[in-house]
């Protein structure tokens, strides 16, 4: 899952297939498989979400994609992890 994020020819239906399972993850996972599981993923995930809800200049915003880095953004509040 990482490799995924780490690509960089990745195309907008990779781009949300990979939070659909972000969120699969975080919601099957125990809390504390999710901590350790988050530390490995949360610097790509961070980074993908950075992009997505700000995008390089020149770059269209591309809505689908926005709703859902909010999606995730909304599911880790929730979870009120600690380490997060």
């Amino acid at each position: 899952m990482t490799e995924g994020f780490k690509n960089p020819s990745k195309d907008r239906e990779m781009r949300m297939q990979l939070f659909l399972l972000s969120r699969i993850i975080m919601l099957r996972l125990a809390a504390d498989q999710l901590v350790e599981a988050l530390k490995k993923l949360w610097p790509h995930l961070l980074a993908e979400l950075v992009s997505v809800f700000d995008p390089a200049p020149g770059e269209k915003r591309d809505f689908l994609l926005t709703i859902e880095g909010i999606k995730i953004v909304e599911l880790m509040s929730q979870l009120n992890l600690e380490d997060f």
